[in-house]
């Protein structure tokens, strides 16, 4: 187990949760609040990498089946849209990104979301995202598209994201 010191308002909490999974879910879950010192701070995000590290060792996750992405891996002008499925995936892209995407394995399973690598294949402007592909009102849409450390993606991955998804009805 892993012993975080908290804020005192926390302790409470986590001594009913002891050094359980609980315990490590409320810790990972937990925001980042005003006023929150910076070594809670620290601690808070070094556990939920920790979390998520961890999924990697977990067997019944890795063989889950999720429904199939939407769309298939494709190509819209320089950028490839590659589908990631399985909890292995979604680890590898959170660490190649610097992102939390490997938290997403749950919305994945239940097909609330479809997860996809992004590559830029122009040499002169090398560029890799992840989209998030989510169902609003029957339709697929662009939950987010961000890059490296979630930052902000050019606007010609948006616009081949845009044309990607096209507004198509969702199963």
């Amino acid at each position: 187990g892993l012993d975080i010191e908290t804020d005192a308002l926390d302790e409470p909490l986590l001594r009913e949760a002891g050094r359980s999974e609980l315990r490590t879910a409320l810790l990972t879950t937990r925001t980042l609040a005003k006023g929150m010192s910076v070594t809670t701070a620290l601690r808070l995000s070094l556990t939920w990498h920790e979390a998520v590290a961890a999924m990697r060792h977990k067997g019944p996750d890795d063989g889950a089946t999720w429904p199939a992405s939407p769309f298939p891996e494709t190509s819209i002008g320089e950028f490839l849209f590659s589908p990631l499925a399985g909890i292995p995936a979604l680890v590898r892209e959170g660490e190649l990104m610097h992102n939390c995407v490997a938290s997403y394995a749950s919305r994945c399973r239940a097909g609330e979301s479809h997860i996809y690598s992004v590559t830029c294949a122009d040499a002169s402007r090398p560029w890799r995202g992840t989209l998030e592909i989510v169902k609003e009102n029957g339709h697929h849409i662009i939950g987010q598209l961000l890059g490296p450390c979630n930052s902000q993606a050019p606007d010609a991955a948006t616009r081949a994201a845009q044309r990607l998804v096209g507004g198509r009805k969702a199963a």
